[in-house]
């Protein structure tokens, strides 16, 4: 970008001045709708991972829906980028490319915000949720019906609590144990 710029500003270039501004205006236009993707897909990605879960599309249909229009324009991009894997004709050619980036990616931070509320409010219900990232509480609250997927999040809310015995698996472990000792008693 600066070796471009220094050119642009060399006397030697007068002539074709408006072919190296033209030059310089798309490199810079790269530049920037690269730097929009990275972050774009940076939040993709995170959300992705949030929102692959069916408990949280259930708790946050509305960001759930925003999270879906982006994710279906990212995924037709990519599938766009796959065919043509040309730079420039991907992010040099329109800033529409730019300004499409820039929307998704105000529509992603909005659904983080979202989300950041929404675990200060479950933090606000139960406290000990402070002891714990914002990561792993999507985690619990994503697979809140299985306990062994939260199992391992137990000793970061409660101290000296490593797993969770749960009274049907209580029940079938002593029903083995007399099942175990029936047939010794038989043998």
């Amino acid at each position: 970008m600066q070796t471009a710029s220094l050119i642009s500003g060399s006397r030697y270039v007068k002539r074709l001045q408006s072919q190296a501004q033209e030059m310089q205006d798309r490199l810079n236009l790269i530049s920037d709708t690269l730097e929009q993707w990275r972050e774009c897909q940076r939040n993709w990605l995170y959300l992705e991972n949030i929102f692959s879960s069916q408990d949280i599309r259930k708790q946050r249909p509305l960001d759930f829906q925003e999270y879906d229009v982006v994710n279906k324009a990212w995924v037709k991009l990519m599938k766009q980028t796959l065919v043509k894997r040309s730079v420039r004709a991907q992010c040099g050619t329109s800033p529409q490319r730019y300004n499409d980036f820039v929307k998704w990616n105000r529509s992603m931070d909005k659904i983080q915000k979202n989300l950041e509320d929404y675990l200060e409010e479950k933090r606000e219900q139960f406290p000990r949720f402070y002891f714990i990232s914002n990561d792993e509480l999507l985690q619990i609250l994503a697979h809140s019906a299985d306990l062994k997927a939260i199992e391992k999040h137990a000793n970061k809310c409660f101290e000296n609590l490593q797993s969770f015995v749960l009274q049907d698996e209580l029940a079938r472990e002593r029903k083995e144990e007399r099942e175990a000792k029936r047939a010794l008693v038989l043998a």
